[in-house]
């Protein structure tokens, strides 16, 4: 595998109040000042000849892709994209690290405390939660100095995950089936909007806000949900995504295949990713399907059956851009392609340390590992992609 690399000392992003260090650079208080090695590999797995130029037409091909790869100092275990800034948290190390990936560079590390394990900026401000280990709260962060505004605390006994802003609230999920409003105003919650009677204690469900509504997965019915955030009411259920369970009585429920696993939306729709067919469906081949809703008909108006499985885990899971969905794929972490005109499917080898998310830029996509972050140039990309 080819490997160029260019050390580059960074100067920082995010300007703080606080004594600057031995180099002059100013450091906010409790965080660190960080230096970032950009590294540029081409993405063939080792001990393999390149990938074909010309793939078959009917089978997925491997991109032989240039991957830029910026290391982290930490253990990353969440992130979100706003422009060309990528925001990235860290459970291990507490702190809240931006990346300014059109510029090459990386801010200062803000130490916010907890176990943070996302992050989306909504109403001015970064809202980080946490999850399984943590505080049981969402925290409101001050993006240009790194201080916690605000511990918005959820309902005993659950634990914060996705977050997303939207109809002027911040969204989290708390559950499986759940989840909490809180007016950036009061920084406190508003309401708990439950989906189904029986929660689920991980898995939690994606969410998105767009065409005037929350889009949520109830992970514990597989089901997709619309809320209006005008009375905080769920106003449609889309059920055939794929989702196969059992009830096995007494409130449990055996499930086979989890089915929605992550959300997107265009100009066309809400785009949804299912990780695992219905196996009562036979006319289907393969682990998975992308779905197309019409938020005006609210119609399930197209299909894409994939030949690879998606990871139900990866958080922000799909990604839509240029005419192409880009998701994780389960067994192996490869990131795959799907050409949305053609249904053709393409995939891309990132080396053994699992991809954690997707998030694009103007003209990258970037994925979350636990040694940092891997940037694919989408032209490039689509241009291997080609048959």
């Amino acid at each position: 595998m080819r490997k160029i690399v260019a050390a580059v000392f960074l100067s920082a992003l995010l300007v703080a109040c606080g004594s600057g260090d031995q180099t002059g650079e100013a450091v906010a208080p409790g965080s660190t000042s960080v230096s970032v090695e950009t590294t540029v590999t081409t993405s063939g797995e080792p001990g393999t000849a390149p990938a074909t130029s010309t793939p078959n037409p009917s089978e997925p091909g491997r991109l032989d892709v240039t991957l830029q790869e910026i290391p982290l100092d930490e253990e990353p275990s969440g992130f979100t994209q706003d422009g060309d800034l990528i925001w990235v948290v860290s459970r291990d190390a507490g702190e809240l690290l931006a990346v300014d990936v059109g510029a090459g560079e990386t801010g200062t590390a803000f130490t916010i405390g907890g176990e943070p394990v996302a992050v989306a900026p909504a109403e001015g401000s970064l809202w980080v939660t946490e999850h399984e280990f943590g505080d049981n709260v969402v925290r409101r962060v001050d993006a240009n100095t790194g201080e916690v505004m605000a511990e918005v605390s959820s309902s005993p006994g659950t634990h914060p995950l996705h977050v997303v802003g939207g109809g002027g609230a911040v969204w989290a999920t708390i559950s499986g089936a759940e989840v909490e409003r809180i007016d950036p105003a009061t920084n406190e919650v508003v309401e708990t909007i439950s989906a189904s009677e029986i929660s689920h204690p991980s898995g939690y469900g994606a969410l998105v806000f767009d065409f005037g509504s929350l889009w949520m997965i109830d992970y514990q019915s597989g089901r997709l949900l619309r809320i209006d955030p005008a009375d905080n009411q769920i106003t449609a259920t889309f059920e055939d995504l794929g989702y196969s369970a059992e009830d096995l009585g007494g409130g449990s429920v055996g499930i086979h295949a989890t089915g929605p696993a992550a959300l997107a939306t265009t100009a066309d729709g809400l785009w949804v990713l299912s990780d695992t067919v219905n196996p009562d469906q036979t006319d289907v081949a393969g682990y998975g399907a992308l779905f197309l809703v019409d938020p005006d008909s609210e119609e399930i108006v197209r299909r894409v059956d994939l030949t690879f499985e998606p990871d139900p885990s990866s958080n922000p899971g799909l990604v839509i851009t240029d005419g192409a969905a880009w998701f994780i794929e389960a067994v192996d972490g490869n990131i795959v392609r799907v050409d949305l005109t053609t249904g053709l499917e393409d995939y891309i080898y990132t080396g053994s340390d699992l991809p954690l998310g997707l998030v694009a830029t103007t003209d990258m996509l970037w994925s979350l590992r636990y040694g940092g972050l891997s940037g694919i140039d989408l032209a490039e990309a689509a241009q291997l992609a080609e048959r």
